[in-house]
Parts: structure tokens; C-alpha cells; sequence
């Protein structure tokens, strides 16, 4: 009994290695958006794309289908998962203020996606950790069979046979990738200078690393090797007065991060200023604001409205701080103007709803408080056309249905955000209390649907 226990023991410890190996590497490679802090704000994710766009262009990809996200992590990293989503770290950006480096960082993680890289990856997993598997029954049937020093050896070998092949195939792809962003960057006709500079700053963090005893046990080729592979790149026409006007969008990201993420008094005080003037004014003004500076937040922004009276996002950052503040029916016609401004913005279209919910919540006036529930119902309606899993969006929907009285159209859009959730008991409950109110055709078919997809799905589990 207790030989076979020891077995058992063997064996278990062994797959155990395995098993934590794999998620390791699925962990580092394919993290999940959803144990992200992601920073959503629209003229950061809008600037980076301007600034990307003939790269993934170089790259025959579609500008549309490709994703980005902004991290709000102070790792200097990026990353590409799920196809053509990339991932950017703010302490990337906020690295050093220069746009070459995200256009070098971003053609790498580019190369990854048309690489094919991440299926790969999952197809190597599968191969190597089968390949492992196998190993580790040879090595039950060694222990059986009485040899436990042989059994234990081809078991342990497997692992470490699966670590150093994933290793070197990961080494591979990142040698692939760095390739594929020399070209994409020349054929955008883009600076190589960024990843180069990025990579210099790789390989002072590395120097003290013994590169001969752990060459072959890290993720990526030495930085010191793939510094050399980018100073050595041939020389290619460059687009300089691109690259300059890129850098001026790139600093307005940079500023609005410093305003938002920095502690306030070192952004108003720090004695190196490296933005051009409208980008310092920018972080000067959200950096005031944190302070509850508020006048002169207020009197920065306006400043800012009078050189560029187009520029929605000024307009949009005022109306955040008056909402923020207080001032509610102050903010609503500024967020209106920066609505008229950038008519495809789904965000603005969310935050004015919320303002304009709020603010009839503390109106007295009946006729006013009417026509702002309906008005936000119209721009959450709007929002949920493109983006039809906002559960956001649908909450503020079930308030605003709520207030005017329409409590079947309100449980339904409670029973729409719980299904988003998972929660189906929620879901059929909100959905059955809007069966009972009257409801046009399609609400009541929505109904229908939501309570036949919890049944269906709780079928399932059961069945399961």
C-alpha cells in the first residue's frame, strides 16, 4: 500500500510540474484582458491608432480590425493576443516621450500577429506537453517495474525537455518578430531609432545577467543580440515631417497620462518640461484639477478651447471636470459641443447620457426632466447599436426607462445587464417582471429570448 502510494506520489508531482509550466506559460503569454486595469479614453486610444496605422497598413493588415488597449500598468511591456489585439503598458509610453519607440514596439508586436505566433505558441504547447505526457508514462511504467531511479529520471528530464524547447521557441519568435519590424517600418518608411533606443535601455537593465549560463533559459534572445540586429539594419527613406507631426499627437498622450497618473505636484513643480507648449498647458490643467485647483483648471482649458476651437477632447476633458465637480447643467452643453464635434464617439455618447440622467435626478423642472431621460435614452439606444455588450449602457437605460414610467422597458434592460453578467437567476427574474408590464413587439420578443436563453443555458449545465 505504501509502495503504491509513493507511486502515486511520483507521478501526481511530476504532472503537477507540468501542469503549473503550461499555465505559466499561457499566463505570460496570453494574458486576459480581463485582469487588466484598462484605461479607456478615446484620444489616447484614437492618437495611438493615427500614429500606428501605416504600420499595420506595411504589415496588409486593416486598420479597422486591428485593436488596441492601453494598459495602466508602469511595466515597460506590450504584447499581441487574440489575433490582432495589442496591448500597450503606460510605463511604455511614459518610458521616454518619444513616438519611434512605440512605432518600433508596436511593428514588433505587429510581427507577432502576422507571424501567427500566438496559435503557434498553443500549437507547440500541445505538441511538446503530448510529447511529455508520454515520457511520464514511460516513466510509471519504469517505477512499476520496479526501477524508480530510471522512472524518476525519463519523468523529470520530460519537464525539463518541455521547459527549454518552449524557451527556444519562444526565443524564435521573438528573433521573427524583430525582423518583421524592420520591415514593416521601412516599408512605412518609420525611424528603426525607437526599438533601437528601447533596446539599449533592455541592455543596461541586463548587464549584470551571466549571458553564458542563462542564454538558453530566458523567453527573448539577449537584448545585447538584438541590439546589434537593429544597428546593423541598412538605411531607408524616412517620412521626417510625418514622424514630426506624429510626435506632436504623441505628446498630447504622454501630457494627458503625466496629468492623470502622476502625482500632481511633481507634474506642476518637475523642472524638465518635454512637451511642446499645448501639451504642457494640457497636463497643467487635469494637474491643477487633482489639486481641486478648479479656477485655474477651468481657465487653462479655456485657454486651450481658444487655440483649437475644434478639438473635441478639450471640449469633453472641461465637461468631465464640470460633471465631476458638480456642475452638472454646466457640463451639458460643453459635452454637447464636443458631441457635435466627434459625432462617432460612443463614449461621449455615454457620458452625456450620465449627465444628463443625473441632472434630471436633481432638476425640479417636470417638463425639462422629461426631455433629458428621453434624450439620454436616444444616446444610450445609439451606443448599444455599435456596442451591444455594455452593460453600462444598459443600467443607465433601466434608470432613465424607470424615471418616465416605462418599468416593463426598465426590467428588461436589468434583465439585459445580468444576462451580459452571467447572472441568470437575475436575468429571468427582470425578465419575467417585464412580461408583465405592457411592451411594444420587439421588447416583448427580447423577453422571450432572455428567458429562453437562461432555460436553454441551464439545460445545458444540467445535461452537462
Amino acid at each position: 500500500m505504501l509502495k503504491t502510494s509513493l507511486k502515486n506520489f511520483l507521478v501526481q508531482s511530476q504532472l503537477n510540474k507540468i501542469l503549473r509550466y503550461l499555465f505559466a506559460v499561457f499566463f505570460l503569454s496570453y494574458q486576459s484582458s480581463y485582469a487588466l486595469n484598462l484605461i479607456s479614453d478615446a484620444e489616447i486610444e484614437s492618437g495611438i491608432k493615427h500614429i500606428v496605422s501605416p504600420i499595420i497598413k506595411a504589415a496588409n493588415l486593416n486598420p479597422d480590425e486591428v485593436k488596441i488597449f492601453i494598459v495602466l500598468n508602469p511595466e515597460v511591456n506590450a504584447f499581441a493576443i487574440n489575433g490582432q489585439s495589442v496591448f500597450i503598458n503606460t510605463g511604455l509610453i511614459k518610458l521616454f516621450n518619444d513616438v519611434n519607440i512605440l512605432k518600433g514596439v508596436f511593428a514588433h508586436e505587429i510581427g507577432h500577429v502576422t507571424g501567427g505566433h500566438i496559435v503557434r505558441t498553443r500549437q507547440k504547447i500541445d505538441e511538446l506537453s503530448s510529447q511529455t505526457v508520454i515520457t511520464t508514462l514511460l516513466g510509471v511504467a519504469a517505477i512499476a517495474g520496479g526501477a524508480p531511479e530510471v522512472g524518476g529520471a525519463l519523468m523529470g528530464g520530460g519537464v525539463h525537455s518541455l521547459e527549454r524547447s518552449m524557451l527556444r521557441f519562444s526565443r524564435e519568435n521573438e528573433y521573427s518578430a524583430d525582423q518583421a519590424a524592420f520591415k514593416y517600418l521601412r516599408l512605412s518608411q518609420n525611424s528603426p531609432e525607437g526599438l533601437v533606443k528601447l533596446l539599449e535601455y533592455f541592455n543596461s537593465q541586463n548587464l549584470s545577467v551571466d549571458k553564458d549560463k542563462f542564454k538558453y533559459m530566458i523567453t527573448h534572445p539577449l537584448s545585447s543580440e538584438r541590439l546589434f540586429a537593429a544597428k546593423t539594419q541598412e538605411n531607408w527613406t524616412l517620412d521626417s515631417k510625418r514622424n514630426h507631426n506624429d510626435q506632436l499627437v504623441y505628446n498630447r498622450v504622454y501630457a494627458k497620462l503625466n496629468g492623470f497618473i502622476d502625482d500632481p505636484e511633481f507634474v506642476i513643480n518637475k523642472s524638465k518640461v518635454d512637451v511642446d507648449e499645448f501639451s504642457r498647458d494640457y497636463e497643467l490643467s487635469i494637474a491643477y484639477y487633482r489639486l481641486n485647483n478648479f479656477n485655474k483648471s477651468m481657465s487653462i482649458l479655456d485657454g486651450l478651447i481658444k487655440k483649437e476651437p475644434y478639438n473635441s477632447y478639450i471640449y469633453e476633458l472641461k465637461a468631465q471636470f464640470l460633471f465631476e465637480y458638480g456642475k452638472l447643467d454646466e457640463a451639458i452643453p460643453v459635452y454637447e459641443k464636443a458631441l457635435s464635434l466627434n459625432k462617432d464617439d460612443d463614449l461621449l455618447r455615454l457620458e452625456l447620457a450620465v449627465v444628463l440622467i443625473n441632472s434630471a435626478n436633481k432638476n425640479g423642472n417636470i417638463q425639462s426632466v422629461d426631455q433629458y431621460y428621453k434624450r439620454a435614452i436616444t444616446l444610450l439606444k445609439t451606443v448599444l447599436i455599435s456596442n451591444p455588450n455594455n452593460a453600462w449602457a444598459y443600467r443607465n437605460l433601466s434608470i432613465a426607462y424607470g424615471r418616465i414610467g416605462d418599468l416593463g422597458a426598465s426590467n428588461l434592460m436589468l434583465a439585459e445587464e445580468a444576462l451580459l453578467y452571467e447572472k441568470l437567476d437575475q436575468a429571468l427574474k427582470f425578465a419575467n417582471l417585464a412580461n408583465k408590464y405592457k411592451l411594444n413587439k420587439n421588447l416583448k420578443l427580447r423577453v422571450g429570448d432572455i428567458i429562453k436563453s437562461v432555460r436553454d443555458i441551464k439545460e445545458g449545465s444540467v445535461n452537462g
